[in-house]
């Protein structure tokens, strides 16, 4: 507050505000001293974000208004997506449900799903189940992490695979887990049902499956480029391999790939070793959530969440119940 008041022109003072701006992207505002937030009003207010974040009514209002102009930039319209979804502003429920229905580009869709996280309402799971069937794959996912971080919206997602509305073999193992920590006896009943006993195999199986791998790769040399396309496909969602890849688990890059043994085992038992920095975390929320996924940055006032859909959500410390670490990991076992 105190630069911002020292400031000897604007051009100054657009330094600060930028500097600011970058420090605080993807941060909460909340609790934020009352004179560092008079002087960023006295300098302008910053940017349409900042000035969103900072509960501006004008600018929600023009922030909504971009979020569902198709003819706005897409990184844009994401980036003002998440703020209305973490300053949980109302007016922006509609216009956020209405994009799952509208919009043909699934990055906005998967942001809006995101964000509608921060939201209690009961419209978010109906729309979003019959919206559900018209998305890609990849944003059903980020619809099922959605569907699953609030019990009474895990109660109608389970509904529709038991009526065979949704396949049951599409919901994945991430979602799964995540109903299962919610203190609901019957939907744990329901998803044991649906989706069988979710418990780690033993250590028999897990050995008789590197086994059984060993053998299949000793029957012919490997052809990389139908490697680099299953990779592609199945562990380069989430893992990164040179410059081909996500960024959700480690990097292989580094990895040692000509012990077959140890790749194989980490492979098949992905739970015996968990490098640091990508423990799974489960964190409860005050606004009754549950939600699953890696601690992609935290701070004194902030967690954020990167789950394996490849989204970010930003959680308060303040509506923190309880935080906990699973001592599994996300990959599938097998």
């Amino acid at each position: 507050a105190w630069m911002f008041q020292a400031a000897p022109d604007k051009a100054s003072s657009d330094i600060l505000m930028a500097g600011f701006e970058q420090s605080f992207e993807g941060r909460s505002l909340a609790n934020l001293p009352v004179s560092l937030l008079e002087q960023i009003r006295a300098a302008g207010g910053g940017s349409l974000k900042l000035k969103a974040r900072l509960g501006d009514p004008a600018a929600i209002a023009t922030a909504i208004e971009t979020v569902v102009n198709t003819n706005a930039p897409a990184q844009q319209r994401q980036s003002l997506i998440s703020v209305l979804g973490q300053i949980s502003a109302p007016a922006a429920i509609e216009p956020l449900l209405g994009i799952l229905g509208s919009t043909a580009d699934k990055s906005i869709k998967q942001a809006s799903l995101n964000a509608l996280q921060g939201f209690e309402t009961g419209d978010i799971a109906t729309k979003t189940l019959a919206a559900y069937l018209k998305f890609s794959q990849e944003t059903q996912v980020v619809a099922q992490s959605l569907l699953a971080s609030r019990s009474d919206w895990t109660v109608q997602l389970l509904q529709q695979v038991q009526e065979k509305k949704i396949p049951v073999d599409s919901i994945r193992q991430e979602a799964i887990l995540t109903m299962l920590l919610h203190d609901n006896e019957e939907i744990k009943s329901q998803v044991v049902e649906l989706f069988g006993e979710i418990s780690p195999a033993t250590s028999e199986q897990l050995q008789a499956r590197i086994k059984e791998l060993v053998s299949v790769i000793a029957e012919a040399s490997g052809n990389p480029y139908d490697g680099k396309r299953l990779f592609l496909q199945h562990c380069g969602k989430c893992h990164q391999l040179f410059t081909d890849g996500g960024k959700i688990g480690p990097s292989l890059t580094t990895y040692k790939r000509d012990d077959l043994q140890a790749m194989l085992l980490n492979v098949v038992n992905p739970s015996i070793t968990i490098r640091e920095g990508f423990e799974n975390y489960a964190l409860f929320t005050l606004d009754g959530r549950t939600l699953t996924g890696f601690i992609d940055d935290q701070d004194s006032r902030v967690v954020v969440l990167r789950g394996t859909d490849g989204q970010r959500t930003v959680v308060n410390r303040s509506n923190i119940d309880e935080m906990q670490v699973i001592q599994r990991s996300l990959m599938p076992e097998g």
